[in-house]
């Protein structure tokens, strides 16, 4: 799958950037990653909440619209020049609502024309409409209403270009495409009746983007003078292409489909750019069907959008350095990690129309992207092997100083060398494991930044020895045996252990001859006792050891049956050892009470407690399964009352027979 990532540096250049807008400035050829500011529109807007500019010229003359208030709905047209700022256009006396979508290069006479569209309701048809603005005296001089073609009932203007051609379409109530429509001082004219889909831009020399001719597969170009149509096709190998905008070259910026479907049935989509003579180029997309196209300038840069799991990323194509950043990552100074919305078009000094806190906005260039500074604080840390990470290495980590860091390349050479090669990257991390070293050897390192603006000076030099290799693993556990053990409904396992490179033993345990080991256990011993197995199943075992560098190689599979259930009905025998059944106890001291428990099934509970005139339990423990046993508690007699009590030991067995046996006491007043 193709990525959206800097062509000349690879994913680590991967970048975007928000811009502020300083004073126009010549257009010249891009040599590096450009460094953007915000200008806020919206900020100049009284009561804007929301908005987006939708077009820029080569004046950087912006508009698009506002939302006043807490109404969605209320869209209020605006015009933007650096002459005069923000001016809100007039929407027509019967509109609530209203948009300009699109605005020519100034004429001579300082006027621009735009375009865009009024509604009544947001639920009505749209209206298209032309609004001619001064930017010598920030008055806006008429407005027009466009009208529809054939009585249609909705119309929108789309484009505008310099010598006045208005474009868009005409359609029923609710759509938002229809035929392609051109609107003229005498009224809506159909382009062509083979343009069903609407048109997405129009050159000054009259060439009109058609977006896809009805029945056809690719985007189209049509002449307005000439009445002639260019089928511009697709992509090698894909399926659709659909234009979104053109330049004065006739270069398309176009949206095709690979013919693939995403989870939901929809087409995956790429992001591709049309030149006369060089055909298609690839900009980027292609794991979403929401990769789209957003705008092209004459310089062939390209705007998009293309979607990363569940990430939007808008992008800018620069074309003098055949590069592709993530819009974001460009911001310039103070505007690092501010929200953008869609680029919706971008002009030749690479100025893009856009939205931002606030509303509409406008990101402007101010140079090219700086580097990034250079890490802070590199260290490097040798790294033993241990049982956990049967390893060696030398761990490296240093700090970023800001943002323009998009990446690291860690470089090493042999100590004091200079001979420094790269052994890997990373893109946000600021840490490297390098595990491909010798023992004993000891190495130099050193780590550089990589952004937008191309790479940063190198860190410091560290040095650090690579620790001894770690010994060899154990040898794989010898002659493992399973015997099945009726008494205690288990099959005992027996090994000979793997010498003194062996920490501890892991034992597996599968069905007879499935393969299906899971560990059942790990222990320190070279025996094991399965009680958890299910009467006349038959399993296989295996053994491995573990030692500081690692695992051993496993041992024999043995094989055994385990044996069908026995009745064991028999509760344990429960004794008191001490005290004595009828003993009189002073209160000024502590009681060892033990009792005495046997089960030839395994002891598994004991549980001592006292009644009388102070309750208690004296202590509750878990046996692990002996056969005999003498357990021993202390009974605290300065917490209790005076007065007879009863002791009653109660023991469990591993087949849930309970005994007990009680001895009665007394507590009595110590005597002065």
């Amino acid at each position: 799958m193709r990525t959206a990532l800097n062509r000349r540096t690879g994913a680590l250049a991967a970048v975007l950037v928000l811009a502020a807008m300083l004073a126009p400035t010549a257009v010249s050829a891009q040599t590096g990653a450009p460094s953007y500011s915000i200008l806020s529109i919206g900020e100049q807007i009284p009561g804007a909440t929301a908005g987006a500019a939708l077009a820029v010229n080569e004046s950087s003359d912006t508009v698009g619209y506002a939302v006043i208030g807490s109404a969605t709905w209320n869209h209020v047209p605006f015009v933007y020049t650096a002459e005069h700022g923000a001016t809100l256009l007039p929407r027509p006396a019967w509109a609530v609502t209203a948009r300009a979508r699109d605005v020519s290069d100034r004429h001579a006479d300082g006027t621009v024309d735009i375009v865009g569209w009024a509604a009544d309701s947001i639920y009505s048809g749209d209206l298209a409409v032309r609004w001619k603005y001064s930017t010598d005296t920030g008055e806006v001089i008429e407005m027009v209403e466009l009208g529809t073609l054939n009585g249609l009932p909705q119309s929108q203007a789309t484009n505008v270009n310099a010598i006045g051609d208005v474009v868009g379409y005409s359609g029923g109530f609710m759509q938002f495409d229809g035929p392609a429509t051109l609107f003229t001082d005498v009224g809506p004219e159909l382009i062509s009746d083979a343009f069903l889909y609407g048109l997405a831009d129009v050159t000054d020399s009259r060439w009109v983007l058609v977006k896809g001719a009805f029945g056809a597969a690719s985007a189209n170009r049509y002449n307005l003078t000439a009445g002639t149509t260019v089928d511009i096709g697709v992509p090698p190998g894909l399926y659709t292409s659909t234009g979104v905008a053109m330049n004065e070259s006739l270069q398309v910026a176009a949206t095709a489909t690979t013919g693939d479907t995403d989870p939901r049935g929809q087409y995956i989509s790429q992001v591709w750019r049309f030149s006369e003579g060089a055909g298609w180029k690839y900009i980027a997309g292609g794991g979403s069907s929401i990769d789209h196209a957003r705008g092209i300038n004459n310089r062939g840069d390209v705007i998009a959008q293309i979607v990363a799991g569940l990430t939007y990323y808008d992008l800018l194509y620069v074309d003098s350095i055949d590069a592709v950043f993530i819009i974001e990552n460009l911001l310039g100074p103070g505007f690092e990690g501010t929200w953008i919305g869609d680029l919706n078009d971008i002009n030749d000094r690479g100025d893009i129309a856009t939205s931002a806190p606030g509303g509409p906005a406008l990101l402007v260039p101010i140079g090219e992207l700086q580097p990034p500074p250079a890490p802070d604080g590199l260290t490097a840390t040798p790294h033993p092997a241990t049982q956990q990470q049967p390893f060696i290495s030398i761990d490296l980590a240093w700090t970023s100083l800001g943002p323009l860091a998009q990446g690291y390349s860690v470089e090493r050479a042999l100590a004091n060398s200079g001979a420094f090669s790269e052994i890997g990257t990373t893109t946000s991390m600021t840490s490297h494991r390098d595990m491909f070293i010798t023992a004993g050897v000891t190495y130099d390192y050193r780590v550089r930044a990589l952004g937008a603006g191309g790479f940063s000076p190198y860190s410091d030099i560290v040095t650090a020895t690579a620790p001894e290799a770690p010994p060899e693993p154990p040898p794989a556990p010898a002659g493992l045996t399973a015997t099945p053990q009726p008494s205690f409904d288990s099959i005992d396992l027996a090994w000979t252990g793997s010498g003194p490179l062996a920490q501890e033993y892991s034992v597996e345990r599968a069905l007879a001859g499935s393969g299906s080991f899971a560990e059942i256990s790990a222990t320190t011993v070279t025996t094991y006792r399965d009680v958890s197995v299910a009467p006349g199943v038959t399993y296989d075992y295996r053994v491995r050891a573990i030692g500081e560098a690692g695992f051993s190689p496993y041992s024999n599979v043995a094989t055994a049956t385990a044996p069908q259930a026995t009745a064991d009905t028999e509760p344990p025998t429960v004794d008191f050892v001490t005290p004595a059944d009828g003993s009189t106890l002073k209160r000024t001291r502590r009681v060892s009470v033990t009792v005495s428990v046997a089960d030839p099934g395994g002891v598994q509970s004991i549980r001592i407690v006292a009644v009388g005139p102070t309750s208690s339990e004296i202590c509750d423990l878990s046996v692990d399964g002996p056969t005999s046993t003498d357990a021993t508690c202390s009974w605290n007699t300065r917490r209790v009352g005076y007065g007879d009590y009863t002791l009653t030991a109660t023991a469990s067995d591993a087949f849930g027979n309970v005994a007990s046996t009680s001895i009665s006491v007394s507590i009595v007043r110590r005597r002065r």
